[in-house]
């Protein structure tokens, strides 16, 4: 409970559709395409007032934005 509302935290495995071949990868999230182990989690965070916050991340690896000079090389 915070500030009074009561929050439920619940994280998830979902379906992962990149492929890994590309230099660049790009993901498409089905939230309700619950899975066994794969490269995505999701973190979904449910208020009791009906506010639901999804927030996929990766689960292996680090993610990071790309510097100026990573982009021009």
């Amino acid at each position: 409970m915070i500030n009074g509302v009561n929050l439920t935290v619940r994280v998830y495995y979902i379906g992962d559709n990149a492929s890994y071949n590309d230099q660049n990868l790009s993901f498409s999230y089905n939230y309700n395409n619950i899975a066994n182990k794969t490269n995505i989690k999701l973190i979904k965070i449910t208020s009791d007032n009906n506010v639901t916050i999804y927030y996929p991340t990766c689960n292996i690896g680090a993610s990071k934005f790309l510097s100026l000079e990573e982009i021009s090389r």
